[in-house]
């Protein structure tokens, strides 16, 4: 499956197993680029040794860290992201001038747009 694909599932009403999957990948890069931080070729990733990690908590966790640090960026000042699908979690927390600046931040990309008007 595409990364692409992806997207327009983690669009989908019951998208979270695609959230959750996309958070895992990019979680996995991230985390590849702090231990080879000189390193943007991402065809050596197998040789990363993931065996002392019995599940991607470590790379989701990577990926969330990311989101809030991308939400202190856009100046989202109430808003924590607990989990990768924003779906109900008492902390999962943000404000509709919040949700506003970032629907306003990812309209901006094409893709983002393209995959946002699929019918």
């Amino acid at each position: 499956m595409r990364l692409y694909d992806l997207f327009y599932g983690a669009m989908l009403p019951s998208g979270n197993d695609a959230a959750y999957l996309l958070a895992e990948v990019f979680g996995l890069l991230l985390f590849y680029e702090s231990v080879k931080p000189e390193s943007k070729d991402y065809s050596e990733i197998e040789s990363i040794d993931l065996t002392c990690y019995d599940t991607t908590t470590t790379f989701i966790n990577r990926f969330l860290k990311e989101m809030n640090r991308k939400a202190k960026e856009l100046h989202l000042s109430k808003t924590i992201f607990n989990n990768p699908h924003g779906l109900a979690n008492i902390l999962n927390v943000s404000s509709a001038k919040d949700i506003l600046l970032l629907s306003k931040y990812c309209c901006a990309n094409h893709r983002f747009r393209e995959v946002m008007n699929c019918e």
